[in-house]
């Protein structure tokens, strides 16, 4: 069992479910920080292009404490299945997980960084980046367009007449960078 803390309102169970966080997570090459206030710990973590903080708060009312997903290297892909399902639209680098348990923070956090230690939390090309499309019935051949979000399964551009259409990821290719003589 990952952990077997269910609340935390005593002091020892907040520094017991720490523990069981930093036991979990630094196998998988995670750097786990603790710092305790005087009603909370703040667990960071940080590893793999991504940081995560948990705050374990005595006072709050939900099941389970949020994570916040923060500091990415690249843009996230709107969703990893059992870590988060969403991503703040503006930036792109932060997202919030809601668990539903204690185990189910640590189940998160796991997933989370195992998908970004295999690249797979991370969108292929950020947002903005110039690219060609193969072309097919919507677009001509080499039509550039910028890129507005994308994932393992699509990615999705701009074009100058500001059409957005949707490609899997071996139709595109990055437009390469004209270099001043």
């Amino acid at each position: 069992m990952l952990t077997e803390v269910l609340y935390l309102t005593r002091k020892g169970d907040r520094q017991q479910l720490a523990a069981d966080i930093r036991k979990a997570l630094e196998p998988l090459g995670v750097t786990v920080a603790v710092r305790e206030g005087t009603r909370d710990l703040a667990v960071t973590l940080s590893g793999h292009g991504l940081s995560a903080l948990v705050h374990l708060d005595a006072r709050a009312q939900s099941e389970a404490p949020m994570i916040h997903w923060h500091e990415a290297q690249r843009d996230l892909v709107g969703a990893v299945r059992g870590a988060w399902s969403d991503v703040n639209n503006i930036h792109r680098r932060k997202a919030t997980s809601f668990p539903c348990s204690m185990i189910d923070v640590i189940e998160r956090l796991q997933r989370g960084f195992q998908a970004a230690a295999d690249g797979s939390a991370f969108m292929p090309y950020p947002a903005g980046t110039e690219m060609a499309a193969a072309g097919d019935h919507r677009v001509e051949p080499g039509t550039v367009g910028r890129v507005v979000d994308c994932s393992h399964e699509h990615v999705r551009l701009r074009f100058a007449d500001h059409r957005v259409l949707c490609f899997a990821p071996d139709a595109v290719a990055l437009v390469p960078q004209q270099v001043a003589a």
